[in-house]
């Protein structure tokens, strides 16, 4: 089953230990990603982009009732995948990773 996480623009997650941020909602089915080591991906509804090993991502279908994107996370089960704090923020990978 895959992760589906609603995102807004200037939002960060991590995969693993590595931070990824939106950095712009294009439309619903195309949204720009870019990790933490500056490499950007484009990623859409309907075909699944890999940016880690084994770990792709697409779009989702955006919910009328919430304004934010979705991005749905395909990945093997021992990576993992959350949040981090809102806008502005680092993620504090030492203190939620492990």
């Amino acid at each position: 089953m895959a992760l589906v996480l609603g995102v807004n623009n200037g939002d960060t997650f991590l995969i693993g230990r590595r931070q990824v941020e939106v950095v712009l909602i294009v439309n619903r089915a195309e949204i720009i990603l870019k990790r933490d080591d500056g490499e950007i991906f484009t990623v859409r509804r309907h075909l699944a982009t890999e940016v880690f090993n084994g770990v792709f991502i697409s779009t989702g279908p955006r919910q009328e009732v919430s304004r934010r994107a979705r991005l749905v996370f395909n990945a093997p089960k021992n990576v993992r995948i959350q949040r981090c704090a809102p806008h502005g923020s680092a993620c504090a990978i030492d203190c939620t990773v492990t």
